[in-house]
């Protein structure tokens, strides 16, 4: 994990917090690398399968970059460096729960900061 975030970082890649029932979860985000920003492309939002984590996604992340993308990946609540809470039961770990979590985060910080009306989801 640790030569993962260490990649990262050197290509530029921020790693940033997102309020979520609570928790800071973990996301990284990376916007076009020596290219200008292609304005008409929606965002990207990357999500790891299950047991994964944003670090995963390192070499896509500087890829769709490099093509002038922004690109945001992020790490599940109890997952990666998300923080890994004992939930109570209304809450537990789900499909609902990690839905939820992603249409806040597109919600609050993909619309929020890019000003996009919509971003392309990959898994």
């Amino acid at each position: 994990m640790l030569a993962a975030r260490l990649l990262l970082l050197v290509a530029g890649v921020r790693s940033l917090q997102h309020t979520f029932k609570g928790f800071g979860t973990n996301y990284v985000k990376l916007s076009g690398l020596g290219t200008p920003q292609t304005s008409a492309a929606p965002p990207v939002v990357l999500v790891h399968g299950f047991g994964g984590s944003s670090g995963q996604w390192r070499a896509t992340l500087t890829d769709l970059a490099a093509a002038g993308r922004t690109v945001y990946a992020v790490d599940l609540l109890g997952f990666g460096d998300s923080p890994k809470p004992r939930l109570a039961a209304a809450d537990a770990y789900s499909i609902e729960l990690w839905a939820d979590q992603l249409q806040h985060f597109v919600d609050e910080v993909v619309v929020a900061e890019d000003g996009a009306d919509k971003a392309t989801l990959g898994r």
